[in-house]
């Protein structure tokens, strides 16, 4: 079982860091320390994903979600909540049944296997995919193989082009590579104020 830092834990969960933070300060889901630092299991991330996917006005505690992770059934109307282990429903926001009681059914299964993608592709950007040589930008993490710095990378991605323009510009390069520098990115952001994107204003004197 790995563990995650909640800046990692966010990412890999599709959700909203401050939403993390705030829950690890309530104590809703389980950390714990290492070397001073707060680590978040890969079970936990399941749970905040989950969550970070319910409707806000459905406040379904989180607990709650962690116990039951079969089956949610929430009632349309009003903030209770119940559970149920019927099998066949869809997790969607539109009703896929509805119950005489109003009561709509939802699979959280649904949510997991794209959290699960993210998971097992960092856990391959960590193993190899992206590496840091303090020969290589003086230890900016890159693309293992290649001296292509993956901020840059995200950035440029995060800016609009697309993985199919990277891979042209650099065909060395799988779409598996660009996809998990981007995550690798997003999951362990550059601290303190970088020194502008040299990489961007390059890109923009070309047009």
């Amino acid at each position: 079982m790995a563990d995650y830092t909640p800046q990692e834990a966010a990412v890999l969960a599709g959700a909203n860091l401050r939403s993390v933070q705030k829950a690890i300060t309530e104590k809703r889901i389980k950390v714990r320390r290492k070397a001073g630092r707060r680590l978040i299991d890969d079970r936990s991330i399941a749970v905040i994903a989950v969550s970070a996917s319910l409707p806000d006005e459905w406040k379904i505690p989180i607990r709650k979600i962690e116990e039951f992770m079969s089956v949610l059934v929430v009632p349309h109307h009003g903030r209770d909540y119940k559970v149920s282990r019927r099998a066949g429903a869809v997790f969607s926001y539109e009703p896929v049944s509805i119950d005489p009681n109003g009561v709509w059914t939802f699979n959280v299964q649904k949510v997991l296997p794209a959290v699960q993608e993210r998971m097992a592709l960092y856990e391959k950007a960590k193993r190899g995919l992206v590496e840091r040589n303090p020969e290589i930008l003086g230890g900016t993490p890159v693309i293992a193989g290649t001296r292509l710095n993956i901020y840059a990378i995200a950035a440029r991605l995060e800016g609009g082009e697309s993985l199919e323009e990277l891979q042209a510009e650099y065909p060395y390069v799988t779409r598996e590579q660009l996809e998990a520098a981007r995550l690798y990115a997003k999951a362990n952001p550059l601290r303190g104020r970088p020194g502008g994107r040299p990489w961007l204003k390059k890109k923009s004197r070309k047009r």
